[in-house]
């Protein structure tokens, strides 16, 4: 099960990002996390396929788990909040979504704020501070903890068609 989920979605992005897109970071309820290796670039290939930043894995022992859900309940800010919130307006603008399923909170609980930036919140000032420091926090996770690539069982392909490559023209990458 899901614990805790960190989600960045909406905005002008290319469809080649929404085909593509994965969650920024996942806790599950066994102590496995996934997310976004927030020092690795996209992989050029030059083969024209376009490959998402890497995704790093980890396990957490229950102490861990314990102490990581304390602080995105406490001084991360989810504990509080309500949400949404969205004193932004604007199409092109992010949002950035928190899901819980942990404690004593009413489960599970999303939070959305729309554009994650404390200055643009004047009237929510203080949680939505406490949600982009927990945001920093588990996006910047291979900071904390010692990881490992992640490696999945499967893989999801989308195949567009196109007036005019963007490179040369390659064969198929995959041997089946």
């Amino acid at each position: 099960d899901v614990v805790l989920l960190l989600e960045e979605v909406g905005g002008f992005a290319p469809i080649e990002f929404n085909m593509t897109y994965t969650p920024s970071f996942t806790l599950y309820g066994d102590g496995t996390v996934i997310w976004r290796d927030s020092q690795a670039l996209s992989v050029e290939s030059g083969d024209n396929l376009i490959r998402p930043t890497p995704l790093m894995v980890t396990r957490l022992d229950e102490g861990s788990i314990q102490a990581l859900l304390a602080e995105a309940i406490g001084p991360g800010g989810l504990g509080v909040a309500i949400g949404p919130y969205n004193e932004m307006m604007g199409a092109d603008i992010p949002s950035t979504i928190f899901t819980i399923n942990a404690g004593d909170i009413p489960e599970p609980k999303r939070v959305e704020v729309v554009g994650l930036s404390p200055e643009s919140h004047p009237k929510n000032l203080q949680v939505v501070t406490a949600l982009a420091g927990l945001a920093e926090k588990l996006r910047t996770f291979d900071t904390l903890v010692n990881e490992q690539p992640y490696a999945p069982t499967g893989y999801n392909g989308v195949l567009m068609p196109t007036e005019q490559a963007f490179g040369p023209v390659v064969d198929w990458p995959w041997p089946d």
